[in-house]
């Protein structure tokens, strides 16, 4: 039997409630609008945000492995935290399993190149695991822990981001599960690269947001899966401004990423803003909000 790691989910709890949460996980909000005798369409905050980009025509930001730089780990507290801070409204994290199933920030199935550690992490326990530090991207030690899930999503709460879950070996219907379980279903993205993971992290979670491997708006339609707070992936580089428009025909955003872009050190950024994509996933939080601008500069009403 498959246990998972829950060392955060009391003081997750606790911040629920001073938010005023009522500890049902649905994350749901009456839309902006709604008149007060009408019945109000529930939308969650991350659906609530991707309308609100594809309304202003703007592109929110994505910070790839949470956002390392000097002294901030990939996957680690510390670099959440900093994308948080620098406006980022996502935090993209890759998920991995522990010997004994408690589920952590980890992109390598190995441990060498993040952290002090060697071996896998399927192979490693917990508290062995914690015992290692995370290096930065320069291959310097850091005060930093490979953190879990749940650490993940309290700091994520406090910080007012949100987390897009990058899934690895973790079934798309778990990751989904946990975060309604934490009370952060409205708050999450599951990047699903196929229509079968799609479907069942909504079979498992009605209203968890999705990341859906999709290119065409008619393909998207011909799976049947609801499209509030879901964006379409696109993948590298700025895609046409056609198939945005197209997209947003049916209500649905863009996503893609900036990775190659960045690695040249002569980004754009405002191109993928003048294609239409509103999530754009990059390595270089602080020149991207720079650019484009902070989330909460667009969009500050999710956040109240």
């Amino acid at each position: 039997m498959t246990h998972f790691a829950r060392p955060a989910a009391i003081t997750l709890c606790l911040l629920l409630a001073a938010c005023g949460g009522d500890g049902s996980g649905d994350g749901t909000q009456p839309a902006a609008g709604a008149s007060a005798g009408a019945p109000a369409r529930n939308q969650t905050e991350v659906a609530r945000l991707l309308d609100c980009a594809r309304v202003e025509g703007v592109t929110l930001i994505s910070a790839h492995r949470g956002g390392p730089g000097p002294g901030r780990p990939e996957n680690s507290l510390a670099a959440i935290r900093h994308a948080a801070q620098a406006g980022a409204a996502f935090a993209e994290i890759d998920l991995a399993r522990t010997a004994e199933g408690a589920i952590v920030l980890m992109h390598d199935d190995t441990l060498e190149r993040t952290t002090t550690g060697t071996g896998t992490v399927a192979d490693t326990y917990l508290g062995d695991l914690r015992r290692y530090r995370l290096v930065d991207p320069d291959g310097n030690e850091t005060g930093e822990i490979v953190p879990t899930l749940d650490e993940a999503f309290a700091l994520a709460l406090e910080a007012g981001i949100f987390l897009q879950l990058d899934l690895k070996d973790v079934a798309p219907e778990d990751a989904a599960r946990i975060a309604s379980d934490v009370g952060q279903a409205g708050r999450s993205l599951i990047i699903a690269y196929t229509v079968e993971d799609g479907r069942a992290a909504r079979n498992a979670v009605a209203g968890i947001g999705l990341s859906l491997g999709v290119e065409d708006p008619a393909t998207l339609e011909a799976t049947g899966i609801g499209t509030d707070g879901l964006f379409a992936w696109l993948g590298g580089g700025v895609p046409s401004a056609a198939l945005d428009d197209r997209f947003a025909d049916i209500g649905v955003e863009t996503g893609a990423h900036a990775f190659r872009e960045e690695e040249t050190g002569q980004t754009d950024y405002a191109a993928w803003r003048a294609a239409g994509v509103e999530v754009l996933a990059v390595d270089d939080v602080i020149a991207a909000t720079g650019a484009l601008g902070a989330v909460r500069t667009h969009c500050p009403e999710i956040f109240e």
